[in-house]
């Protein structure tokens, strides 16, 4: 299964875990991680992840994030097939990073994109119509995987 999960997704494992979301999906995040280094899942990224990184203030994030990025099987270059996609998303109305993240989980034909962003997961109707790639938080994801007896 690919799998795209987006720079939020990295961050929520150095974000503060006192509530309990932040805590579930850190663990949701660790867990899927662990099953890309197992290789029960193919992780895919592209050139714009490392650009919103290389962005960050944090320098030990930043190590991590990119450390997490090199567990990738696929790297999504910039391309006009990804220009394109990007271009379809427009509409969304969504900052031009997340177009990105959802573009290139599309080019990398994901199964999933999983993302922390809650502006994101409310277009995830809209996302899945115009991209055909689905969209979830990586714990509610996680769980019906288990439930359903996959990853």
């Amino acid at each position: 299964m690919r799998i795209y999960m987006d720079s939020r997704c990295c961050n929520r494992l150095f974000d503060d875990p006192s509530q309990e979301r932040v805590r579930q999906e850190a663990l949701a995040v660790q867990v899927i991680l662990e099953q890309v280094l197992a290789g029960e899942l193919t992780l895919i990224s592209g050139d714009f992840f490392q650009l919103e990184l290389q962005r960050g203030r944090d320098l030990n994030r930043r190590l991590s994030c990119l450390a997490f990025l090199r567990q990738a099987e696929i790297h999504v270059r910039q391309s006009d097939e990804l220009l394109q996609c990007a271009k379809r998303l427009e509409p969304l109305g969504s900052k031009e990073m997340d177009v990105a993240h959802v573009a290139g989980a599309a080019v990398g034909a994901a199964n999933i994109f999983l993302t922390v962003d809650d502006e994101l997961l409310r277009k995830g109707r809209r996302i899945l119509q115009i991209v055909g790639v689905p969209i979830a938080p990586p714990f509610r994801w996680l769980r019906e995987m288990r439930q359903g007896g996959e990853p």
